[in-house]
């Protein structure tokens, strides 16, 4: 089996995808985080779906890190291309997902998303941090989710190919602001009925108004970013190239670890990297992260310097998805002198085609691997 992680050059915003062929370069697999952009080409976002998906392919996965435009406009394009269907398994840091549909005036493309995924029968799954069931255990296949409305922050997804884990989650004091609205309209509204919720949607809508945070005339009450953790299983040996502009290849994991536009300073970096830590130690003996994303588009206020320190020893190479000229949240410049003083790899994807990262890498159970090399 092949794996292609792709970091899209779509300038001031994000669409990461990852994809899984057979040994007849058919694509059985189709993974995607966030799609969408602010960029001073308008088509950007569409030409690079066009590029990466067959017409009808079908999407497995599909994980948005937060609600901003920038994040998610790409979505509607990225439906008209690709098969989304009952099938798809969309992952979101909400704890009610469906609620997302009364919030069509503070995010407009998100809301219309989601009312399309439930017209069309798709799982849209919440992350809660708080879930009763949140504790380690046995990966969840991802066909397994078709029942769940929300995954608990400590549950790992395999796919059906076996070879692949995604670990979602979310830092738990994030969410006060949900908890409050949450607990307003429980005794108002079945929170897992669509229809009930649309049913009600001005009495929910005037709650949201009066609990969220209100900026530049949006009410914000969701603050979360999901992060993301995609990595090989424990009996997965792999030979991967890495291309952008330079050619790194090695018998290095693909691991790559996603973190949308979180905030990491202060100990908001040590938190996530035991997570990780944990995670990776429990379902991957402990294989390293090869590639993490500097947080919100390389901002000076999001951007922990001990993350360009190489003795920190978390991740080897970081990459950052940004057009350095956009206005919010400003591109810290110093951030790419940090990794330069401390000899470490940052790779800067941007509007430039040729600034696209792509891994391929082979993928093969290990006592396969084992057996080759003994003949």
């Amino acid at each position: 089996m092949v794996f292609k992680r792709v970091l899209h050059p779509v300038g001031q915003g994000a669409f990461f995808t990852e994809q899984f062929y057979d040994e007849s370069g058919k694509v059985v697999n189709n993974v995607v985080y966030d799609c969408g952009s602010f960029t001073s080409q308008p088509n950007l976002v569409e030409y690079e779906i066009r590029n990466t998906f067959e017409k009808n392919a079908h999407i497995d996965l599909l994980f948005i890190s937060h609600f901003d435009n920038d994040h998610v406009n790409g979505l509607m394009k990225l439906q008209s291309q690709t098969k989304i269907d009952k099938d798809t398994k969309v992952i979101i840091p909400f704890r009610y997902p469906y609620l997302l549909m009364v919030m069509d005036e503070d995010y407009p493309m998100l809301a219309s998303f989601v009312m399309q995924m439930f017209n069309i029968g798709a799982q849209v799954v919440g992350i809660d941090e708080n879930a009763d069931d949140n504790r380690l255990g046995e990966p969840i296949d991802i066909g397994g989710l078709g029942g769940n409305k929300t995954l608990g922050g400590k549950k790992v997804i395999r796919l059906d190919n076996v070879l692949w884990y995604y670990y979602p989650f979310m830092l738990p004091d994030q969410s006060s602001l949900q908890k409050v609205f949450e607990g307003k309209v429980k005794g108002i509204v079945n929170l897992d009925d669509p229809n009930e919720i649309l049913t009600k949607r001005k009495e929910l809508r005037n709650i949201y108004k009066t609990i969220g945070k209100t900026k530049g005339g949006v009410t914000k009450i969701n603050v979360n970013t999901l992060f993301m953790l995609s990595f090989p299983a424990v009996n997965v040996a792999y030979n991967t190239n890495i291309w952008h502009q330079l050619n790194l290849r090695g018998n290095v994991a693909p691991t790559c670890f996603y973190t949308g536009d979180s905030n990491l300073k202060g100990n908001g970096y040590d938190v996530v990297k035991q997570r990780v830590t944990d995670i990776l130690g429990i379902y991957s003996k402990g294989t390293k992260v090869w590639m993490m994303q500097v947080p919100h588009h390389g901002s000076a206020r999001c951007f922990p310097k001990k993350m360009a320190d190489r003795s920190d020893g978390f991740y080897e190479c970081g990459f950052v998805n940004c057009n350095p000229w956009h206005w919010h949240p400003v591109f810290d410049s110093s951030i790419i002198g940090d990794f330069t003083r401390n000899n470490k790899t940052l790779l800067l994807v941007t509007e430039c085609y040729h600034s696209r990262v792509e891994v391929i890498a082979e993928l093969f159970p290990q006592n396969k691997r084992d057996n080759d090399v003994d003949g």
